[in-house]
């Protein structure tokens, strides 16, 4: 991908840029290495183990497997020496709310088979693989006509009779399952969707979903390899075929698993710094996300024992490590303990991180926190990557491939993205690989997992986490030198897209307020060091104040050098200043929306924040800006510059694309729009606004 070698140069500039290292070291230089012992120590192998035992739970949420593999990482986690290891419980029935996020419900699959009648061959079944049974399916013992559906849109169903049938469909069951169980009768789905990307992998069993947590209407679903399906809609042309469907399952109440362990702080116990990684999905899943959660494992035991030799210090902060189901597991944490907000000062999320990336055609990825959320995590992170990178790591029994890298802009789909939250308030970073051939398929087994790759994301992630956990006084101010150094490099690297770049009027002014918005985020991202220790908080703010001087010259000379734009009107309202009200998740704003507004007004909000520039992702952001500090035109500015890297996900969900979007063109935010938003915004108490001067 385009970002990965620009990546190596960035980050080689930030770390040898301005004779800057010295001093960043000055003080305590062993907390930015990685010592030679914990390269020794930290086993690749010893990770993938845990894989393997993790990857032989049917592992869904609030699933009896699941609830095994939690009971087996308490387990490892107490051997490798973690204290306070405990598992903590959510209740779920697909009613109950957590932090407003409606739970789904608990599922306990025990048998599901597809046979065809006549001749009698089996098609699926749930024990030899199991993303053959859709997710949440409800219990059957039928037989019943096929009837091909196609894509299953409303004009696929015309001239077609699926009542007590059982719809044969090439798209994801849930996409179809309102129309052809909820409108026109169907019992069940039988699919064969595959991304357009795996039609070379024809085997592969996707892993999909019913919704059945969502419709009043519920059914069973099976889920066919891209063979098996287009060999059965051959079948289908010639004649009429029924199919046997048996599953054996319960839906119902259950509950959520979060298993929780600490590495004492020594000095400072009460603040943190979480690892966190989630226990689901299905059966293997190997690496998304038993390689995250192996890997935790793994470095709790190195940690501990070079604790035990003497190797390391114990500590200042206190380390917690994190196993949960993923988003509404983590959710449920968050809601449970509000204390998190002030006690994490950072976080790292590690989902999907021991890919072989040359058979998954993989690269590793630093998802970077939202611009909502500035943080000195994203700076200390890119340097223990630089040094990993720049040692030739290889397990024993892993490959040799060349590493391959990227730091990107925010992207959700993962735990990280409710830490970030403003409801929540923690920085943290995703380590993941994407693309990856086998993600979200029966083929994502432990084969697939890289001792060798496991053991690099690893010293990332310990490298990072011992610097945070440790850093204090002038340590800290080397750090805010770091995050300066980093983000003068963003802002030439930036600047330099601008002039190559924004080549008319549109554009300019798009560039215009991306170079302005990306210095008040650096300048933020330096302030936001002073977390770690708050008697340096002056110190902090003249280094800040310093990066912010001399970029807004820097900035001002690309400026004048663009195309002139034509002056925009000032919108009405352009100098309120929004702040949030009470405790809420930004990303849940439908709910929270709907709750506090009469039936005409949350219809009008909600497709008011659908129209923002870039959809969800702005709409989640727009409720994390309002922080009091911004006005609504700042605000506007952002969420129409702002980069996600969304694209990313278009490999497989979409049209196979990992081209990211140009970065001065897409649509703008509808300032009258913004200002009815948050007219009604404010009508339903999540926000208050107070007037502030234009500047």
């Amino acid at each position: 991908m385009r970002r990965t070698g620009l990546v190596v140069v960035l980050t080689l500039l930030v770390a040898t840029g301005g004779g800057r290292v010295g001093l960043w070291a000055d003080q305590h230089p062993e907390l930015w290495t990685i010592p030679d012992i914990v390269f020794e120590a930290l086993s690749g192998e010893a990770a993938k183990a845990h894989v393997i035992e993790i990857s032989r739970f049917y592992r869904e949420d609030a699933t009896p497997g699941f609830h095994e593999a939690a009971l087996y990482i308490a387990g490892a986690a107490r051997q490798a020496g973690l204290r306070d290891v405990h598992i903590e419980t959510f209740p779920v029935d697909g009613k109950i709310r957590h932090f407003n996020l409606t739970t789904r419900f608990g599922w306990a699959p025990r048998r599901g088979e597809l046979w065809l009648a006549d001749p009698r061959l089996k098609l699926a079944d749930f024990k030899e693989i199991s993303t053959h049974l859709a997710t949440w399916s409800t219990p059957a013992d039928v037989e019943a006509e096929l009837v091909d559906v196609g894509a299953g849109r409303a004009s696929d169903f015309e001239g077609k009779d699926v009542r007590g049938k059982i719809a044969f469909t090439s798209s994801p069951p849930a996409d179809i399952q309102a129309e052809a169980v909820g409108r026109r009768g169907a019992i069940g789905i039988v699919s064969y969707w595959s991304p357009i990307t795996r039609l070379t992998f024809p085997d592969q069993v996707q892993w999909l979903d019913t919704n059945n947590n969502r419709l009043a209407e519920k059914c069973f679903a099976f889920v066919l390899s891209r063979r098996q399906g287009l060999a059965l809609k051959d079948r289908l042309v010639k004649g009429p075929v029924k199919v046997h469907a048996l599953v054996d399952a319960v839906l119902g109440p259950g509950q959520l698993e979060v298993v929780s362990a600490v590495i004492p702080g020594r000095e400072l116990p009460d603040e943190e710094i979480c690892l966190v990684a989630h226990i689901c999905h299905f059966r293997p899943s190997s690496n998304d996300n038993a390689s995250g959660c192996g890997l935790l494992l793994e470095l709790a035991r190195v940690w501990q024992d070079l604790i035990a030799r003497g190797a390391i210090a114990a500590p200042r902060r206190t380390i917690r490590f994190l196993w949960v189901p993923e988003n509404h597991g983590m959710v449920a944490y968050a809601e449970a303990h509000p204390e998190m907000s002030a006690k994490v000062k950072a976080a790292l999320d590690l989902d999907m991180v021991g890919e072989d990336l040359d058979r998954a055609n993989a690269i590793f990825r630093i998802i970077r926190t939202p611009e909502s959320r500035p943080s000195f995590l994203n700076d200390v992170a890119e340097h223990f990557l630089q040094l990993v990178a720049e040692r030739e790591v290889a397990a024993p029994s892993g490959t040799r491939s060349r590493f391959r890298y990227s730091v990107d802009p925010y992207t959700g789909g993962s735990d990280h993205a409710w830490l970030n939250d403003a409801g929540v308030g923690v920085p943290a970073l995703l380590f993941t690989h994407w693309p990856d051939n086998f993600y979200h398929s029966s083929e994502d087994s432990p084969d697939k997992v890289d001792p060798t790759e496991m053991k690099r994301v690893g010293l990332i992630a310990f490298g990072a986490m011992r610097l945070l956990a440790d850093a204090r006084g002038a340590d800290v101010d080397r750090l805010a030198e770091r995050v300066a150094s980093g983000g003068r490099t963003r802002i030439a690297q930036e600047s330099s897209r601008a002039l190559t770049q924004a080549l008319d009027e549109p554009q300019a002014e798009r560039a215009r307020a991306r170079l302005r918005s990306l210095l008040n985020l650096e300048r933020d991202s330096v302030v936001s060091s002073a977390a770690l220790d708050p008697s340096r908080r002056e110190a902090i703010a003249r280094i800040a104040d310093g990066l912010f001087a001399d970029e807004r010259a820097a900035i001002d000379r690309t400026i004048a050098r663009l195309p002139v734009p034509r002056r925009a009107a000032i919108m009405e309202g352009s100098a309120l200043v929004p702040r949030r009200t009470g405790r809420y998740l930004s990303a849940t704003w439908r709910n929270n929306v709907t709750d506090r507004l009469d039936p005409q007004s949350a219809e009008r909000t909600i497709t008011l924040l659908e129209r923002l520039p870039q959809g969800d992702p702005s709409a989640s952001e727009l409720f994390n800006l309002f922080d009091g500090r911004r006005t609504l035109e700042d605000i506007a500015q952002i969420l129409e510059t702002q980069r996600f890297s969304e694209y990313m996900f278009n490999e497989y969900f979409g049209d196979g694309s990992l081209q990211p979007p140009h970065p001065y063109r897409g649509p703008r935010t509808n300032r009258e729009e913004l200002a009815e938003l948050v007219v009604l915004l404010e009508k339903a108490g999540l926000v208050t606004t107070r007037a502030s001067r234009l500047p």
